[in-house]
């Protein structure tokens, strides 16, 4: 929930996966209608919703829904998750690429009305953590 009383969850689905779902305050909408397993979801105050996602437990990416469209935002082998969001809509995420950990971040920019998102790609951090055995 963000400060503006918006609301974001996964639930299951009726084929069996799981799906993003948003309310505004006066409706419900469905974000997610894919084969995907979707969860996680998280939302900024100004709206921007991010998940984690994908086709199996070894290939999930981290997703947007800007508010007209969803965008893959990782887009990559590793196995992401975890997703937080500031108030602004700018992104952190750990992905695993076998043997370490890595921390991502994807910063947003507005240009020129506040409902156009440009996202201004992503960013190692120099964090990387070995997993436990």
């Amino acid at each position: 929930m963000n400060s503006n009383g918006q609301v974001v969850w996964h639930e299951n689905s009726e084929n069996g996966d799981f799906e993003i779902f948003y309310y505004d305050g006066n409706a419900v909408q469905r974000i997610t209608n894919n084969d995907y397993e979707d969860r996680l979801p998280v939302i900024s105050d100004n709206g921007i919703i991010a998940w984690r996602g994908g086709p199996s437990d070894e290939l999930i990416d981290i997703f947007i829904y800007n508010g007209s469209e969803i965008l893959n935002l990782s887009n990559n082998s590793y196995f992401d998750e975890e997703p937080l969001i500031n108030k602004q809509g700018d992104i952190v995420w750990r992905g695993f690429d076998g043997q370490y950990y890595q921390v991502y971040y994807a910063q947003r920019k507005i240009i020129p009305e506040p409902s156009t998102f440009f996202l201004l790609g992503t960013s190692l951090l120099g964090l990387a953590f070995k997993k436990r055995a």
